[in-house]
């Protein structure tokens, strides 16, 4: 999958999927500039009961008003100090819809960070953008029961702090060793036997 990190708005995402997050109690979209995306995006979030809670989630179809024709908005729990985690299972929730949904693309807007550092959030959100889109289909032969995996990423986060390309490189890494590890673990004994093994491991 290929992974950009940008600072563009919400409303300028070009994806199949563009998915934007919002704390428990929150009225409307974190991180949304356009005023006219985040009203319409905060009437479906009223108009569904959204709370904010990470089982919460809202779709709307744009009908071409904006470079994306689906928005949804996802519930990331109470604000904390630390929001990394909230972010990174947010951004896992994202995959799994846009899988959910056959998208080609999806992109995610994430919420400002107050003290203008945003990396570790974009790191969170690549690791769990890879990881919730993770399945083992190595020896599926029914192409009906595969799914449609995203093949790009945009992380958006309006942030002036440095270190953002450090941070898509360190979230990169540390999902695919993850989702490597997820493959030998998964992978049949008969056909990771520890010779198979040595060889992956080397």
């Amino acid at each position: 999958m290929r992974i950009r990190v940008s600072k563009k708005d919400v409303s300028e995402l070009r994806a199949e999927l563009v998915v934007c997050f919002a704390y428990e109690g929150d009225k409307q979209p974190a991180g949304v500039k356009h005023a006219g995306l985040r009203k319409a995006l905060a009437a479906e979030m009223k108009a569904e009961q959204f709370t904010g809670q990470p089982t919460d989630f809202v779709f709307w179809n744009t009908d071409g008003k904006f470079a994306s024709s689906r928005f949804a908005v996802i519930g990331l729990g109470p604000r904390t100090e630390t929001p990394g985690e909230a972010i990174r299972q947010g951004a896992a929730r994202a995959a799994r819809a846009a899988a959910r949904f056959s998208s080609k693309s999806f992109a995610l807007g994430l919420p400002p960070r107050s003290d203008g550092d945003g990396g570790a959030e974009v790191r969170a959100a690549i690791e769990g953008a890879v990881l919730g889109g993770y399945h083992f289909e190595r020896h599926l032969t029914d192409k009906t029961r595969k799914i449609v995996k995203p093949r790009s990423l945009e992380v958006s986060l309006d942030d002036k702090g440095r270190g953002m390309s450090k941070a898509s490189r360190l979230g990169q890494i540390g999902s695919r060793a993850v989702c490597l590890a997820r493959d030998l673990v998964n992978e049949a004994p008969s056909r990771m036997n520890p010779t198979a093994f040595a060889r992956e491991a080397k």
